[in-house]
């Protein structure tokens, strides 16, 4: 019985609320049973996550694998005495490699406060900038309290370059005590030094001592800055005195520039700027007009440290820091892929500091100061073709003097850098085929830019340039069909060297460059009714090979199986019947003419001289099968397959009926049965 519509309706509401209710216990079933296991885990040390069995740790935590007494120190991370391994790191991970929770530093700061550490400091080493605790601290153990890798001055050195702190006088009460001085992590003052320089120094050196006003010739230097005249670290020098010394302080008299102390006027000059230096410096000499201008505006002492060094020449810093500070132009340049070594090392390599604005500074006109490195550059033999912007030019026409993008320190890509004066040559080169070196802009991998022994420049005399990326032309067969160009190694006679319109680079189309050779041929083929395919195109390397052949005629394989490659119909026929000789032995020149003929199937003599030069068209046999006639007189084509054939005698597959039973005088009267074939 049928439920009516709106019954059924109301039962399956019914039965809907049902399975609602039912879903809704389970799913809060659930909840429940998640909380109580999240309680458990929380109220659970970390290893009770770990899993027992064959594959997992027997012993329920990681001991069960790795072993704790590995972690070598005296001094243990907490979270290591503890046996929390998962404080730290995952509870998988790759083989050989367990996961932190999360990033070192990040994982680090849940523990140790970044803002106590001096983190949040103004000033903050680079290492705890970037998240490198482990750069210094071990993870699990170590014999320094604060888990530092080593200690002292080992670990700093790890970093910080040792020469500057191991010279003859040091601050010695202070060696392998980094932390006398620096913070760790951060701080508030450059150096990460624990407080301003003046107050640190004052906590060793007492000003007001009589002996420290002695040393210091009476001045009151208690706020003054000692590294204006002293190294931090160690020097060469006695008092820890820079490289290069003011010569008045080598001579302790500072009243050269200062006032005396008695004036009471502090540390006050007896001139202003660029008066004072030229008390002693000869302005003329030191100053000349159209001079770098600092100098020109008398601000030595944007350059010079007044009274001691560890840079030559009194400089404030090495000269490469201290030249970017205004030329930020070359500290951009110096970024670049390619930098000139000279640049990289000290601008003072080929620039004075007192030098000529107008010569951009320079310690000698630009090409002269080049050739003092490139010195092969600078040697010319009288017969060398040289470039003209290398003679009459400027070495920074195509070269950055300081660093950049390009491959030798080229001023644009080399391409567009050769274009910048061939205009002409780029026009040219906007053909279809381009030469590869031509195509990626690479010239010099054929012509030297600067000077050379060969005409245009080239790196070799042509042919042997070419050969250099074309090896496999040498290549030759023994006793190899050799192309009388290539043997001559006049390459450029078939070829263009940049660009072409043709193939191969040819220097025209193939048919008439061949041609302009081989003349006769071409005046020949307009005599003929029947041109071979391949010639009729001009693709004559179709069948001949440009440079070398093993095979007769420069042909790309034997005549066999050369004419097949386009022939593949007579191949199969050759296959799988009776061959016509010459067919089947491959001789297919002994019937046909490679290029043209007076007839359509390209055989020379026509047919049946052709067929005549190996069949005896006079002999009696040949007369019995063909009703007595000569060979002359016959067509043979009407009634024989030239290259296979499926019948005896090479005859056509469809043959008339009284002809395939022998039955001539059918049609030929008084031939009788004599003239079966």
């Amino acid at each position: 019985m049928k439920i009516p519509p709106p019954l059924y309706a109301a039962g399956y509401g019914i039965n809907l609320q049902r399975r609602s209710r039912r879903n809704w216990a389970r799913m809060m079933a659930m909840a429940l049973l998640m909380v109580v296991i999240n309680m458990f885990i929380a109220n659970s040390p970390a290893w009770a996550q770990v899993k027992k069995g064959q594959r997992f740790s027997q012993t329920s935590d990681c001991s069960g694998c790795h072993k704790l007494n590995a972690f070598k120190g005296s001094h243990k991370h907490a979270p290591v005495k503890d046996g929390d391994c998962l404080a730290c790191h995952k509870p998988h991970g790759k083989v050989g490699a367990l996961r932190l929770q999360k990033p070192a530093g990040e994982l680090c700061a849940d523990c140790h406060n970044p803002e106590k550490l001096g983190l949040k400091a103004g000033v903050v080493h680079a290492p705890a900038q970037k998240g490198e605790c482990l750069k210094c601290h071990d993870a699990h153990a170590a014999d320094d309290p604060a888990l530092l890798k080593t200690s002292g001055e080992a670990l700093c050195f790890e970093c910080h370059q040792q020469a500057q702190f191991v010279k003859k006088a040091g601050h010695h009460d202070l060696k392998g005590a980094c932390f006398a001085c620096h913070v760790a992590h951060g701080g508030s003052q450059a150096g990460l030094l624990r407080a301003d320089q003046t107050s640190l120094c004052q906590e060793c050196h007492d000003a007001a001592e009589a002996s420290f006003k002695k040393a210091h010739s009476g001045y009151a230097v208690g706020e003054a800055k000692c590294s204006s005249c002293h190294l931090v670290h160690s020097s060469d020098q006695p008092k820890l005195l820079g490289q290069s010394v003011h010569a008045p302080v080598a001579e302790g008299n500072c009243q050269a520039c200062h006032e005396p102390p008695e004036a009471g006027k502090g540390f006050a000059t007896i001139a202003q700027g660029a008066q004072l230096c030229q008390g002693c410096h000869d302005a003329s000499e030191m100053a000349p007009s159209g001079v770098h201008s600092p100098v020109a505006e008398g601000e030595c002492l944007t350059c010079h440290n007044p009274h001691s060094s560890p840079e030559a020449a009194l400089l404030r810093s090495p000269s490469r820091e201290l030249c970017v500070q205004c030329h930020d132009d070359v500290q951009s340049q110096l970024g670049g892929a390619v930098v000139h070594a000279p640049a990289a090392e000290s601008c003072s390599n080929c620039h004075k500091s007192h030098g000529m604005q107008a010569q951009k500074l320079l310690s000698a006109p630009t090409n002269q100061l080049c050739v003092k490195c490139h010195e092969d550059l600078g040697k010319s033999a009288p017969d060398n073709v040289q470039h003209a912007p290398f003679v009459e030019g400027s070495c920074t026409d195509c070269h950055l003097p300081h660093g950049g993008p390009q491959k030798a320190l080229l001023t644009a890509e080399q391409g567009s850098l050769c274009y910048s004066c061939h205009s002409e040559a780029q026009k040219d080169f906007d053909k279809p085929y381009v030469h590869t070196p031509v195509h990626s802009g690479n010239c010099s991998s054929c012509h030297e830019p600067h000077q050379g022994q060969t005409a245009k420049l080239l790196k070799q005399p042509a042919a042997e340039l070419c050969l250099t990326c074309h090896k496999e032309q040498l290549a030759v067969a023994e006793q190899a069909k050799i192309h009388a160009p290539f043997g001559e190694k006049e390459c450029g006679s078939c070829h263009e060297v940049h660009a072409s319109d043709f193939k191969k680079l040819l220097v025209m189309d193939s048919s008439k460059l061949c041609a302009n050779c081989h003349e006769d041929f071409g005046k020949t083929t307009a005599a003929y009714k029947s041109l071979h395919d391949p010639v009729a195109k001009g693709e004559c390397l179709e069948c001949h090979a440009a440079h070398w052949s093993a095979n007769e005629s420069l042909l790309v394989d034997a005549p066999k199986y050369l004419c097949l490659s386009c022939h593949k119909d007579l191949e199969a026929r050759l296959a799988s019947a009776t061959a016509h000789y010459p067919a089947k032995e491959g001789l297919c020149l002994e019937c046909h003419t490679p290029h043209f003929s007076q007839t359509a199937s390209l055989t020379e003599p026509a047919v049946p001289e052709q067929c005549l030069t190996c069949h005896d068209g006079a002999g009696k046999e040949f007369k019995e099968k063909h009703l007595s006639q000569s060979g002359g007189s016959l067509n043979c084509m009407l009634c024989h397959e030239p290259h296979a054939s499926q019948e005896a005698g090479m005859m056509q597959q469809n043959v008339h009926a009284p002809f395939a039973e022998g039955d001539c005088a059918a049609c030929h009267p008084g031939s009788g049965k004599e003239g079966k074939p």
